[in-house]
């Protein structure tokens, strides 16, 4: 039910005529990917740098009968090719998810205002100190105060995580060295990307990109105190 609704999210923006183009940086298991298809997008771009994962991606989207003009696997870290794919469309997009593997998604927070347009949704994977509820919450707010810095807006859903209601989480989990996330709840993030962004927060985001801290001193504190062991 998580990738579900984090994929109802990014694909929900209204679009112009030709439908949405959406993108999800890191395929993983496709299960988000899976999703996305579901509301048909005009264009889906796909980011993955791992190599047998980017030919599972290429694989799953051939059997699923998605048309080449449809969709784009790229290889490679986003860092280094999701602009210039923007870029090759034309147009910046509608929708985007991030799930990428030992990164924290705050990386790719600057570059959002270059890669999706006014009015365009932003969500990830929030599994962040899953050990600890109090360390979770208060680090989603400090990373919707970072957005906020940036010109997107972000609040959070509550999803109910049934593997871990009425006590079942002991079953689910049963056999694994820990739960893939034990909080009876998930926080997915909706973040929409404020019209007039790129004239009110350019000056933000360079001072930001300067030095690579938060515009605030008690955001640099939260994010300093986030990541002490």
């Amino acid at each position: 039910p998580l990738m579900t609704r984090h994929a109802e999210f990014v694909c929900g923006a209204e679009s112009d005529k030709d439908g949405i183009y959406v993108a999800n940086i890191g395929h993983g298991m496709g299960i988000v990917d899976q999703e996305i298809q579901k509301f048909k997008p005009k264009f889906h771009l796909i980011v993955e740098m791992h190599e047998q994962i980017f030919e599972r991606a290429k694989t799953w989207a051939q059997e699923a009968g998605i048309k080449e003009r449809h969709i784009r696997v790229a290889k490679g870290r986003w860092q280094d090719v999701v602009v210039d794919e923007v870029e090759k469309l034309g147009r910046k997009l509608d929708g985007i998810f991030c799930d990428t593997w030992e990164e924290t998604v705050e990386d790719i927070f600057p570059l959002l205002p270059s890669i999706l347009r006014e009015g365009g949704r932003f969500s990830f994977c929030n599994m962040y100190q899953p050990e600890d509820s109090i360390r979770h919450i208060s680090y989603s707010l400090y990373l919707s105060a970072r957005l906020k810095a940036i010109g997107l807006s972000c609040e959070f859903d509550f999803v109910e995580n049934p593997a871990c209601l009425s006590g079942s989480g002991s079953e689910v989990w049963a056999g694994l060295p820990h739960a893939y996330w034990a909080f009876d709840g998930y926080l997915a993030p909706r973040c929409i990307l404020l019209r007039g962004t790129d004239k009110a927060c350019g000056a933000v985001r360079a001072r930001a990109q300067f030095d690579g801290r938060p515009e605030s001193p008690l955001l640099w504190a939260a994010q300093y105190w986030h990541v002490r062991r």
